[in-house]
């Protein structure tokens, strides 16, 4: 049976822990993907963007790597998290975690949540359910990386190759993104949320 974590909006994302690096950071396990954002001090705009706003994604594969490229802005307002991107590769996951999530032609679901990075506060959690397409796309790239397996320097010289040829990642998903979509079903958190292991 799956050990579940519970966390709640207003609570430590991880006991006895207050500072955290700033940045998002992607894990997708046999539970679905977990995208955690780390923000030093979020104003009032990234929360409700995070919980509430359309999200957009974007999924970029290479040979040596992949990147899951994500915004949330206010429909209204125009505020919120421009678009923003974290690598990723299948072997960076823990040990124990490594399997595919869910089976083809189905969907995803993709916890998210905004933690203070400057206090290790969780701000807002949010769930949505990517569509088959993009899910699939992200199965594809799993089974791609378990053929070749992971190699630190290659997978490095992916990420900085990429980031010098695209320093603006709106146009690294107008240019090179192998699926786009977009959720405005959300489940927001002002409550508890319990999900698996990150």
């Amino acid at each position: 049976m799956t050990e579940l974590h519970v966390f709640k909006v207003g609570e430590p994302f991880a006991a006895g822990k207050t500072r955290w690096p700033e940045g998002p950071r992607l894990s997708i396990t046999p539970s679905g993907a977990h995208l955690t954002l780390f923000f030093d001090r979020p104003d009032t705009a990234e929360v409700k963007a995070v919980r509430r706003a359309p999200a957009r994604f974007a999924w970029i594969r290479g040979e040596q790597g992949a990147v899951l490229a994500f915004n949330f802005i206010d429909t209204k307002s125009g505020a919120g998290v421009p678009w923003s991107d974290a690598p990723y590769h299948h072997a960076l996951q823990p040990d124990g975690r490594r399997d595919l999530p869910g089976d083809p032609g189905t969907g995803m679901f993709c916890t998210i949540m905004l933690i203070d990075a400057s206090t290790g506060i969780i701000k807002a959690i949010r769930g949505v359910s990517w569509p088959a397409a993009a899910a699939d796309a992200v199965r594809d790239t799993f089974a791609a990386q378990l053929e070749t397996g992971y190699h630190e320097q290659a997978f490095n010289t992916f990420v900085d190759r990429l980031y010098a040829r695209y320093p603006d990642t709106g146009k690294l998903v107008s240019d090179r993104a192998d699926v786009t979509w977009t959720n405005v079903d959300t489940r927001p958190g002002a409550g508890p949320m319990a999900v698996p292991p990150l």
